[in-house]
């Protein structure tokens, strides 16, 4: 038990040196780490395992380049910036509603790609001049594009971190919709609101709010702009609600017919460039997943998982808790998606017995929290890139409390999931 402790000690240590001393890109940063385990524990360097732990997320991966590049197809079509203006055309005279409604756009990239970042960049960079003709401060707006990018990371369909969580149980990612929902979306109501609605003015200029955006490409295109959109809820829902007479063909199928849909329905645009820069952007988070792969694999390898399973296990329910609370958001520092591999995984499986479905969803809302602890902070980063403020502390200030009353939510729901499941 203790040499197997051992071995996840170099592992973790050689990981954060490597991140944060050697400043290594988190893959190879996990990569190093499982290296080095594999060493220590006097295996040499089995490449067969490396190479089978960094296809274990195969699918996922898949998911992320596919959803990736529907994403880019939808922004560079006119899709997002029509909806965009239209939302706010439509709502500005309920400020509380034009409010929410903008922040389920901040949700909805990070929904479908599983990535804070895609927020951040697409919707989140869309709706910040908006709310700052609004009248919201602008290192406030970039607190409520961070937290609205975490969020949408965890909301469903595409949560990462319960898919790697599940992966981690050999549990299918099914029936995690409705958990995901109310973890997060209730949550993102009730922060926009509290940040941003007392700054909102009460004469609000629709010219000027119009005059911030991009043009809208309604009156060129009609509904069919939006057929996309259609189509890919469709391909998602349809085979749920009809199983024993549609065949699910899985998410990556479904943003594969989506993307082709788009190309014919908006502003032309050039597929191989398009696709090109989205899948930049998904390479980083795709070659995380990897190392994950291999990190999970090596672990499992050498005992040192079932030694942590089993060392967790001994603790009681408050300690774990306690773990929870402050151990994943705090490794969550080097990645968000690591943290739920490396701690996530081991802590579900001490809560076997629970409901499972919950636990994960819960144990994905406070592993989120890793994006906005530093040195990465990759949402108050990007957040505060896109607003153009110099210092993303001052930002990460703004989303302290909001990120607090995640940290309670997530570990409420895991203290009373027992409870909670059987409500839903």
């Amino acid at each position: 038990m203790e040499s197997e402790l051992l071995i996840l000690a170099v592992m973790v240590a050689v990981f954060a040196g490597g991140c944060f001393g050697l400043k290594l890109p988190v893959a190879l940063g996990l990569a190093a780490a499982s290296v080095a385990g594999a060493l220590v524990a006097g295996m040499g360097v089995p490449i067969r395992h490396l190479v089978e732990g960094m296809f274990s997320f195969f699918d996922f991966l898949l998911i992320i380049a596919t959803a990736m590049i529907y994403m880019k197809v939808l922004q560079h079509t006119g899709v997002m910036d029509t909806l965009g203006r239209q939302v706010t055309e439509a709502f500005y005279r309920k400020p509380s509603l034009l409010l929410m409604v903008l922040m389920l756009l901040i949700l909805f990239p990070g929904a479908i790609t599983g990535s804070s970042t895609a927020c951040v960049f697409t919707t989140g960079a869309l709706v910040a001049p908006v709310m700052m003709n609004l009248g919201i401060p602008r290192v406030q707006t970039a607190a409520i594009i961070a937290i609205g990018s975490l969020l949408g990371m965890i909301a469903p369909p595409v949560c990462l971190p319960a898919m790697i969580i599940g992966e981690g149980l050999d549990m299918p990612y099914v029936g995690f919709f409705w958990p995901l929902t109310l973890l997060t979306v209730p949550l993102a109501m009730f922060f926009v609101l509290a940040m941003g609605r007392r700054y909102v003015r009460r004469d609000i200029d629709i010219a000027e709010l119009s005059a911030s955006m991009p043009p809208s490409l309604f009156a060129d295109y009609g509904w069919k702009l939006y057929l996309p959109l259609g189509v890919l809820f469709a391909l998602m829902v349809a085979p749920k609600a009809a199983p024993q007479y549609i065949y699910d063909p899985g998410l990556s199928f479904a943003f594969v017919i989506s993307t082709a849909v788009g190309l014919f329905t908006g502003r032309k645009i050039r597929f191989l460039q398009t696709a090109k820069a989205a899948m930049k952007e998904a390479i980083p988070i795709m070659g995380i997943l990897m190392g994950v792969g291999m990190f999970i694999q090596v672990m499992t390898l050498t005992g040192a998982r079932g030694a942590f399973v089993v060392t967790s296990l001994t603790l009681p329910k408050a300690w774990l808790l306690v773990a929870v609370a402050t151990a994943i958001p705090a490794f969550g520092a080097v990645s968000a998606i690591g943290s739920a591999s490396v701690l996530g995984v081991p802590i579900a499986l001490a809560l076997l017995g629970n409901d499972q479905i919950l636990a994960v969803s819960a144990l994905a809302l406070v592993a989120s929290l890793g994006d906005l602890v530093p040195p990465t902070a990759l949402a108050g980063l990007f957040a505060a890139q896109i607003l153009q403020i110099e210092n993303y502390f001052t930002v990460l200030r703004r989303c302290l409390w909001p990120a607090l009353v995640i940290d309670l939510v997530g570990v409420a729901a895991l203290a009373y999931v027992n409870w909670i499941g059987k409500l839903l």
